[in-house]
């Protein structure tokens, strides 16, 4: 073949995996899977090894700069920076896709792209076995990240044992699942690490090179069909990395389309791979087999005299260090020593002669249509949910997995060496403090309030940002729901974060020789653990809110002072334009409330020798009053319940984008130009997924999720529902409910294109959504197409008492055998 031709498939790949047709499983060498063959677990694991091609054309992104503010406090614009630019190819199963490229040169952007995991300005075409990216096909691809984010505190077996849990599906039982684990460390070699610690940066645990290999057995367990790794060998040995990537090389040879980044590779590492994506600033130099690569720059002028290592070599050309020319005569001194000539040359051999090539041979393969016959009925059948277990079983696991986390955290000796000396000092500067000195008594509970009203809440703060990678990485995933993992991690932490406040209210309570009767005492003790939950759930609202350590942190900060200072402690009489501060902080109300225990209000105190006071009358409580106790009770919890339930719903926006890519990428939208010729309606349509489309058309998350819930309350798209459907998915401007008059249906494009998108997507919800009426639905829709034909152009909504008949221009791709047709009829009522 000629050395600038793309690399052609290995012989190996038959021709039903070139048409498409998943091969038996029974072709490949179970010895080669992650779970050897035994009973039910091997019966799904083999039905989960689902050969998948990638295919990715003209790939293209951009980010848009941040803009400079300008010494006259205004802003300076920038242009998009492209990261990737025009990168094309494929990889069979079986194969491993190398890509190399110095730093920055979008390599950890493109994989990222062809797992499902990258959003924003994303252009081109990526496909597995012909069809867009899925749910099915997320469950089936594995996605190892550079840097190896796990517990610290949880042993290898514990680490791979609660993923294999939350990620193998409910129908295989513990017992597999358990097996299956132990079969992962054995084929990874991490036998002798089983039952060691992960480690992290304050005490040590396996080597960099086990982590890696946990990582990848985290993706192993599920048998992936599609492996994706970034950097795998970064910052390990050569031994190691050699380990690692025969690891790597078995999975592929079990028929798995492995896709990795690589930052160096040695020379016998390079050898192991059977293409090269080589990326210079995000534009592809070089796109084929990884054995003719020399050859390939050799032809167009780059070549060396001594023997390298063809990854040198390549990674030389990438940041544009031109070696030896063999044509010193096309060549002269001065572009070899400019990187930007390099790049050029480089750039525009590739487009000579890989790129049309390239192609070619992807758009002739594009029109393969995928068929599965009766043979593979059982694996085709296999409906993956979105969701492998229950809500309450990923509940019972996450709060297992989260107390033997934290195991070593919570108690851990510094964190109660705090608390235990606070509360041995305090009690010992209020040591029996008597009845009298009701003063000393009342800075006593206020420091009860301020003390365990900020302590937990600065402990709180650090919550969320702490697992936020960890979080993504999971959820990323598809392992568990939101609400689980919130649940979970705030049930987990009560017995830890109660222990400590109790301890304290122990010994500080009697030390301090406040009021000596048990039912006060627990009282008190109950006041203390609720301001602790109220504290303790607005860190998480600000963790959760910032996502940034050093701000929700100076946030704490700020709100905690005001909460001190209008706490009822040492401003008593805080002018009226202020005093809705008091209220809004939960200080205030468990000062109060720790007053109204110890005292009621006919108790009188010796204010004077021989003169006694009531104790309602001393100014520091009359400030605060003893009454409305109850009251003061129901705002904590309020405040409790408002605060967890703002920060699950700060973090809910954020998981819920990433639903929405995912749900957009299956939402396809026809721009319609509308061209009036010989009284007819032309259309010529152009498909792009939502995400491509103008930023002021592009259906919000929140028009998502009330036309979800929508078609929850309403089952019916037409018919008696038609006029509710009407006003939920079009503009006000098309339709006037006060004048029922003929309307024309949108006078500018801008508007059409708007109020069909939104009808697309209600329609595809509701198709989705009620698939036992497909046949009544074909054939209103056949009649309408049919009538369509010989009409022409009714864009028109009309409006009467008795019929009401809404024709718009159909857009979208019609789900299973719906017929295609420009007009849309909704029946009347």
């Amino acid at each position: 073949m000629p050395l600038c031709s793309v690399a052609p498939k290995p012989e190996n790949d038959g021709a039903e995996l070139e048409s498409g047709l998943p091969k038996k499983l029974e072709t490949f060498d179970t010895a080669c899977l992650a779970y050897p063959a035994q009973n039910n677990s091997q019966s799904f694991l083999q039905r989960t090894l689902f050969p998948i091609s990638l295919k990715f054309k003209e790939i293209v992104y951009k980010v848009n700069n941040e803009r400079k503010a300008t010494c006259f406090g205004g802003t300076s614009n920038t242009k998009e920076k492209v990261i990737l630019n025009g990168i094309t190819g494929t990889v069979s199963p079986g194969e491993i896709l190398a890509m190399l490229g110095p730093s920055g040169s979008g390599k950890t952007t493109l994989l990222t792209a062809l797992g499902g995991r990258l959003s924003g300005n994303l252009s081109g075409k990526i496909t597995y076995n012909g069809q867009p990216f899925s749910g099915s096909i997320r469950r089936r691809t594995g996605f190892v990240a550079q840097d190896d984010v796990l517990y610290p505190h949880l042993s290898v077996f514990e680490t791979l044992l609660f993923t294999a849990l939350l990620r193998l599906p409910k129908s295989l039982t513990r017992e597999a699942k358990v097996q299956h684990v132990e079969h992962v460390i054995a084929e990874l070699g991490l036998t002798r690490c089983r039952n060691s610690m992960i480690g992290g940066p304050l005490f040590r645990g396996i080597s960099g090179g086990e982590k890696k290999r946990v990582s990848i057995g985290q993706e192993m367990l599920i048998n992936p069909s599609l492996l994706l790794l970034d950097e795998p060998t970064s910052g390990l040995d050569s031994t190691t990395a050699q380990r690692i990537m025969n690891t790597v090389k078995g999975l592929a040879s079990g028929g798995r389309t492995v896709i990795t980044t690589i930052h160096q590779p040695s020379s016998r590492l390079y050898h192991m791979f059977d293409k090269v994506v080589l990326l210079s600033e995000g534009c592809p130099i070089y796109y084929g087999l990884a054995s003719t690569a020399l050859q390939y720059f050799s032809s167009i002028g780059f070549s060396t005299s001594i023997i390298v290592n063809p990854a040198d070599l390549l990674l030389d050309l990438a940041n544009g260090i031109g070696p030896d020319f063999q044509q010193a005569a096309n060549h002269s001194d001065n572009i070899r020593q400019d990187p930007a000539s390099v790049r050029e040359i480089l750039v525009s051999a590739y487009d000579k002669n890989i790129s049309t090539r390239l192609k070619t041979e992807l758009c002739s393969s594009d029109v393969i249509i995928y068929n599965y016959n009766k043979e593979n009925s059982a694996r085709d059948d296999l409906k993956f949910e979105k969701w492998c277990t229950t809500w309450w079983y990923q509940f019972h696991v996450l709060l297992l997995r989260g107390l033997r986390e934290r195991r070593f955290e919570a108690f851990n000796r510094l964190r109660t060496f705090q608390v235990v000396s606070v509360a041995i000092l305090g009690g010992l500067l209020w040591w029996q403090t008597p009845p009298s000195h009701i003063d000393d008594r009342i800075a006593m509970l206020s420091f009860f309030s301020v003390f365990w009203g900020f302590y937990p809440l600065y402990n709180a703060v650090f919550t969320f940002p702490q697992e936020r990678n960890m979080l993504k990485k999971e959820r990323s995933s598809g392992m568990y729901r939101l609400s689980s993992y919130y649940l979970a991690r705030t049930i987990g932490d009560l017995p830890l974060e109660l222990a400590l406040p109790t301890t304290f209210t122990f010994i500080f309570y009697w030390m301090g020789g406040l009021k000596p009767d048990p039912a006060t005492f627990i009282f008190s003790l109950l006041i203390v653990l609720l301001s602790v939950l109220v504290s303790q759930s607005l860190g998480l609202a600000f963790g959760a809110i910032l996502m940034d350590v050093k701000q929700a942190a100076t946030l704490a900060s700020v709100t905690t002072l005001v909460f001190l200072i209008a706490g009822g402690y040492y401003v008593r009489q805080i002018p009226p334009f202020m005093v809705w501060l008091k209220y809004l902080s939960f200080s205030y109300y468990c000062y109060k409330l720790l007053l109204g225990i110890q005292y009621d209000e006919n108790d009188y105190y010796e204010c004077a020798y021989g003169v006694y006071c009531r104790v309602s009358d001393h100014p520091a409580i009359k400030s605060v009053g003893l009454d409305n106790l109850w009251m003061g009770i129901s705002i904590m919890v309020l405040m409790m319940v408002g605060y967890r339930t703002g920060s699950i719903n700060q973090k809910k926006p954020r998981v819920l984008a990433d639903g929405l890519e995912e749900v957009s990428e299956w939402i396809k939208i026809k721009q319609v130009h509308i061209i009036k010729k010989r009284g007819a309606l032309e259309e010529k349509n152009r498909v792009k997924l939502v995400k491509d489309k103008p930023a002021q058309d592009k259906p919000t998350l929140m028009d998502l999720l009330w036309m979800m819930w929508k078609m929850k309350k309403k089952k019916k798209c037409g018919g008696r529902n038609l006029d509710h459907t009407l006003k939920v998915i079009k503009p006000a401007e098309a339709l006037n409910d006060k004048e029922h008059k003929v309307q024309p249906c949108l006078k500018t494009f801008q508007r059409l294109q708007l109020c069909v998108q939104r009808i697309n997507l209600h329609k595809r919800l509701y198709i989705s959504r009620a698939e036992k009426k497909q046949q009544r639905r074909m054939s209103i829709l056949e009649s309408v197409c049919a009538r369509a034909e010989s009409k022409t152009e009714r864009c028109t909504i009309q409006s009467s008492a008795s019929h009401k008949i809404a024709h718009f221009v159909a857009v979208g791709v019609q789900a299973g055998s719906v017929p295609k047709c420009e007009l849309m009829h909704w029946p009347k009522a």
